[in-house]
């Protein structure tokens, strides 16, 4: 919707609710247009110049109030008090903002913001008030406001008992006192970071707004992007603790939004649901980047609607008809009106009244638009801001060239520290190079040691071979000297059994002899007695002879056995002998060559305790040459990371330095379009003076002409001429506001229904079928349907249309109501579109049941016309 098209739709509005005519008060010049279009920063910037001359002025024992809503007392103002009191923004009566800045989005009536002139809503800081009216307003002494606020909020969080809530409400204790969340932010974390949070406060609250208004209050929308931009939102602390948090640090339940301490009240019960403390939700809000914004889209550049030189100053005289004009035209009817059945002028009488119209309208052009103060006093605050804003700019340039020589000189040292640890680093190397040289001559003498040993081995193990290969001779010599013993010994044994086998021969031989002989003797002396005669010489000489040959073979046969088997026996013991000589050279040459392989055992451990040395030393030469390598790798390290760090302090100081020169750019483009502003303030001020004389000229001769044609006389007999000859004009009912006619309504449905438990959806349906039925025929009251400007009427005539709710808001819950490729709405979908009027309008979706309810239905409007004497009269003109 358009700028001239808002300007009359309040018009309208304004000429449907006119007053009885009333000669215009003398009011306190409002705000020069001029002021109107500055941005906040230099208003801000104009109260701490201010203060900062009342301080110069020695002023002492002002009572201030902090930017955290907490009462301060000071002896003395320093600067910190001044900057303190520059970027709060209090209400007009001093006090905390219980009540909530008048901006665009909660004022009641838009048009007021816009009656002066100015292409926008004033903020907060602007609307309706003079520099020296902010200065007296900032410097009022209103302790009790902030202890009461804090007070409050305090007694509002501890009122919800048994859950996080309640617990975290309790804030922590300082000196026997709870202290405020805002508080506890200054004094654990700081000035700078309070300073900051405040920043990132009224940059989430001002998201969205128009031009460059700077919001002092923060919705639950844009508190939840902060808690999503910001990280905040975790499993323990989903967005709907985050709702819940809104709500319970809300001290002012009428309002929707927080103010900063509110919202750092908020901050505490978030750090208390995450088991977080305060200091590390706050750092982690303070070190994002901001309200970050994505997918957006920028309008086309009109050039007749954005440059501002092209402007003719009509708009001024559309606004001042729609906020003063109908007030002013409210009491007299002219001719040309038309009055509606409920007994109130129609919208064309703010336009076409009478003469005490056009009179009063000249009076307040003359009042309005003809004052040289103004311009005088316009072109001052416009050159203050100017020289403001210079000053601002020089301010920024010189800490620009700060930032930069400050990057210059960091940059510098970070070089500096490159090249030393450049040079460490080369050091290191040599280091690490020398330590390899070492290392590797170390390594080729436990190489040479290594081969020496393994030739050694390589000995010792064929020694070792040669003494098994004797101690394999001796054993098999030994094997053979006790076979030929073995052999020897049953030689002998045989030997000796032939000599004892002769020996028994040659002594059972003797025994035969000896027989033979005694047989024979005993024979010879039977025959010697049978004869008479005894032995004779022969026979006992040849018996003794025999016995003596006898005697003689077998001492002959056993000495010859003897002396064979003594033969035999020293045969074998000689062999005996041998053997055991030929075992006892094996056995002497096999010890000998276990001496000799004990002695090459013992040379090749000699040879591998050498080697074992030479490598534990190249060992230790290599772990000199690790530690040399870390050493010089953590040099390495320290001088990057050295590096890194000057390096990243080089661009942060770069960074500050472009930030300045932003800042500073965006100074010069703050003067070059305050400058642009008062221009086109003063261009507006001559087309508004030059259309205001035009339209004095022009009402001047419309007065002329019609005192010259008496038409005042006449106009004056029409107002007082009875409509119809038996029905005399009634005089208009009082208006009554939106507000005031909403209230009554919701008091006759308090006192109809209770509450808003006592409606019914028959209640809702019966008022809604009358409205979808109003002025149709046919099939359309068998299935009746609503249609958006039925929708209208209903809202209208149920007295819920307000500054929230509006027609546009209207047309769009209904949108969002109908089904698809449907431009109608059933009650079901009827019923889905009462919590969003609710929404849109700011309340409950009860009082919206108790005001639809309460209706009594549609209401037919129309025209009646003025009495026509040659209509109306049946005797015709008198």
């Amino acid at each position: 919707m358009g700028f001239f098209s808002r300007l009359k739709i309040k018009k309208k509005e304004a000429a449907e609710c006119v007053a009885p005519a009333a000669p215009p008060a003398e009011a306190e010049p409002e705000a020069e247009p001029s002021f109107q279009y500055k941005q906040p920063d230099a208003g801000q910037a104009s109260r701490l110049v201010a203060l900062r001359a009342q301080q110069a002025a020695g002023e002492t024992g002002e009572h201030t109030q902090d930017e955290d809503g907490d009462a301060d007392t000071t002896g003395t103002a320093d600067a910190g008090a001044c900057d303190a009191d520059a970027a709060s923004t209090p209400t007009a009566s001093g006090s905390p903002d219980a009540a909530g800045p008048a901006t665009p989005a909660v004022s009641a009536d838009p048009s007021a913001a816009l009656a002066d002139g100015s292409c926008e809503p004033a903020g907060a800081n602007e609307a309706g008030e003079r520099p020296s009216a902010a200065f007296a307003r900032l410097t009022r002494v209103s302790p009790a406001g902030s202890l009461a606020a804090s007070e409050q909020s305090s007694a509002a969080a501890s009122r919800v008992d048994g859950s996080w809530t309640a617990a975290a409400a309790g804030g922590f204790v300082g000196g026997g006192a709870t202290v405020s969340a805002a508080r506890q932010v200054r004094q654990e974390l700081g000035d700078e970071a309070a300073d900051r949070l405040r920043e990132l406060f009224v940059e989430y609250a001002s998201l969205g707004g128009q031009g460059r208004q700077r919001l002092e209050e923060l919705d639950s929308a844009r508190w939840y992007k902060l808690c999503k931009d910001t990280g905040l939102l975790c499993r323990r602390f989903t967005k709907g603790h985050a709702d819940v948090a809104f709500t319970v640090a809300k001290t002012r339940k009428d309002k929707r939004r927080l103010s900063y301490p509110e919202f750092c009240t908020a901050l505490r019960l978030a750090a208390f649901r995450k088991q977080r403390p305060l200091q590390e939700v706050v750092a982690s809000v303070v070190c994002s980047r901001g309200p970050v914004l994505s997918d957006v889209t920028t309008p086309d550049s009109v050039r007749l609607y954005d440059d501002l030189s092209t402007w003719t100053g009509v708009q001024l005289q559309v606004a001042a008809e729609a906020a003063a004009g109908g007030g002013a035209a409210a009491g007299a009817a002219a001719p040309g009106g038309s009055a509606g059945g409920s007994g109130m002028e129609t919208p064309n009488l703010a336009r076409s009244g009478g003469l005490t119209e056009l009179l009063l309208r000249q009076q307040s052009a003359r009042q309005e638009f003809i004052d040289t103060d103004k311009a005088a006093a316009e072109a001052e605050a416009a050159q203050k801001r100017r020289q403001l804003a210079e000053g601002l700019i020089k301010q920024a340039e010189a800490s620009a060239a700060a930032a930069v020589a400050k990057a210059v000189h960091l940059e510098a040292s970070a070089r500096q520290k490159a090249e030393q640890a450049a040079a460490a680093s080369a050091a290191a190397e040599a280091a690490v190079g020398k330590n390899d040289a070492a290392a590797e001559e170390r390594r080729a003498e436990a190489a040479a040691l290594q081969a020496a040993a393994a030739q050694q081995q390589e000995a010792a193990r064929q020694a070792e071979q040669d003494a098994a290969a004797a101690l394999r001779r001796a054993a098999d010599e030994e094997e053979n000297g006790r076979a030929a013993a073995e052999a020897a010994l049953a030689v002998a044994t045989d030997k000796q059994r032939l000599a004892a086998d002769a020996a028994a021969n040659a002594w059972a031989a003797a025994a035969a002899a000896t027989e033979a002989a005694e047989a024979a003797a005993s024979a010879v002396p039977e025959s010697a007695g049978a004869e008479g005669k005894g032995w004779s010489e022969d026979s006992r000489r040849q018996v003794e002879e025999a016995t003596a040959e006898a005697e003689a073979a077998s001492m002959a046969a056993i000495l010859a056995a003897k002396k064979d088997a003594e033969a035999a026996m020293f045969e074998a013991l000689s062999l005996a002998e041998e053997a055991e000589a030929a075992v006892d050279a094996a056995r002497a040459e096999a010890a000998a060559a276990s001496e000799a392989l004990e002695a090459a055992k013992a040379e090749s451990a000699a040879l591998l305790a050498a080697a074992a040395a030479a490598e534990v030393a190249a060992e230790s030469h290599a772990g000199r040459r690790k530690e040399a390598e870390a050493k010089a790798q953590q040099l390495k390290e320290a001088a990057a990371s050295a590096a890194v760090q000057r390096r990243k302090a080089a661009e942060r100081a770069k960074r500050e330095a472009e930030r300045a020169a932003a800042a500073a750019a965006e100074r010069r483009e703050v003067a070059a379009e305050a400058a642009q502003a008062a221009q086109n303030a003063a261009v507006r001020a001559h087309a508004a003076v030059n259309s205001r004389l035009r339209a004095q000229a022009k009402l001047a001769d419309a007065l002329a002409k019609a005192h010259a044609t008496k038409l005042a006389a006449a106009a004056t007999a029409a107002l007082t001429a009875p409509a119809t000859p038996d029905q005399r004009r009634q005089a208009a009912a009082p208006p009554v506001s939106p507000e005031q006619a909403a209230a009554d309504a919701l008091a006759v449905a308090r006192q109809r229904f209770g509450d808003a438990e006592g409606v019914t959806n028959a209640d809702l349906k019966q008022l809604w079928t009358q409205f979808a039925t109003f002025g149709k025929r046919g099939e359309a009251l068998a299935a009746p349907r609503m249609e958006s400007a039925l929708f209208y009427k209903l809202c209208k005539e149920c007295c819920l249309l307000n500054a929230g709710l509006t027609h546009a808001h209207v047309d769009l819950t209904f949108s969002k109501a109908t089904e698809a490729k449907s431009r109608s709405i059933g009650f079901k979908q009827f019923l889905a579109a009462l919590p969003l009027l609710a929404a849109a309008r700011g309340c409950e979706e009860g009082e919206i049941r108790l005001l639809v309810a309460a209706a009594k239905g549609p209401v037919r409007r129309g025209t009646v016309p003025l009495a026509n004497r040659f209509h109306d009269c049946p005797g015709g003109p008198k």
